[in-house]
């Protein structure tokens, strides 16, 4: 549904007219959007945020079923997505592909502990398995892109992945409520 002459090389190409009606996003895409608010800074965020909910994005719940939906051409573009799941369905013959444009916003795999866990000794045990080569491929696995770059995906190879921070839970509600005001009452 693109024209290898209109790929969008960066975000704000999906201000450009032609994209208005024909994208979709995550309606609940709070942390990623949070991250590219603490990547662009607050009022170049917001700017751009409302610019783009004016392109009467498709607000859709869940990255699996937004790669279902743009793999049938029910839209042209994801703003957001899982890059591993398009790679996934590109590999099965879906007609999708992702876009190398900064930035690459990755919510990171975490596994913890708690500190008042019954069997600590095992929790640290499991935890150096996640960070062990083997763990690690057991990551890549479950088609999740891994902690350590050296065991990256090839199709993640000299990608700059910006991690979000899970700080910014500390202002959730807040972050939500925007993103609700912008893209949930453009509708």
């Amino acid at each position: 549904m693109v024209d290898k002459s209109e790929i969008p090389k960066s975000f704000d190409d999906l201000l450009h007219p032609r994209w208005k009606g024909r994208m979709s996003l995550e309606q609940e895409e709070y942390l990623v959007t949070q991250a590219h608010l603490a990547y662009l800074g607050k009022d170049k965020a917001v700017d751009y945020f409302r610019k783009l909910a004016r392109q009467d994005l498709r607000l859709v719940k869940g990255h699996s079923q937004q790669t279902v939906l743009l793999s049938a051409g029910e839209f042209a573009l994801n703003v957001y997505n899982d890059i591993a799941r398009t790679e996934e369905y590109r590999k099965k013959g879906a007609p999708v592909a992702w876009v190398d444009a900064e930035p690459h916003i990755t919510v990171v795999v975490a596994a913890a502990m708690t500190r008042t866990g019954r069997n600590p000794n095992a929790a640290k045990l499991f935890l150096d398995f996640v960070a062990s080569e083997a763990g690690q491929k057991e990551v890549l696995a479950m088609e999740k892109p891994p902690a350590l770059p050296k065991y990256r995906q090839d199709f993640l190879k000299g990608v700059q992945l910006y991690p979000a921070d899970w700080s910014l839970s500390d202002s959730f509600d807040e972050h939500n409520k925007l993103f609700r005001e912008i893209f949930w009452q453009s509708k």
